[in-house]
């Protein structure tokens, strides 16, 4: 079922597995709910919540997951592109 060794707690298998699942506009609305205080705020901060609000997910390693499933991660930076785009 897991691809690889166990990762212990920077095993993230079971965030891929919802971020397979759930649509983008689902994760668009979670993220936005998540993260709605940062309206008007620099893009900066903004990059820091969105970092959180993955990490808060479940996401460990970002540069991992873009490794072994660059589709993953596509989609969630076709997440942040929306929310910055609702957002600023």
């Amino acid at each position: 079922m897991v691809h690889g060794p166990c990762r212990g707690k920077m095993c993230d298998f079971w965030a891929r597995v919802k971020l397979r699942k759930k649509s983008l506009d689902v994760l668009v609305q979670d993220a936005l709910e998540s993260i709605k205080f940062c309206e008007g705020q620099s893009p900066k901060v903004l990059d820091d919540v969105i970092k959180e609000y993955w990490n808060h997910f479940g996401v460990k390693n970002v540069s991992r997951l873009c490794e072994e499933e660059p589709d993953l991660y596509d989609k969630m930076k076709l997440v942040e592109q929306q929310v910055r785009s609702r957002l600023i």
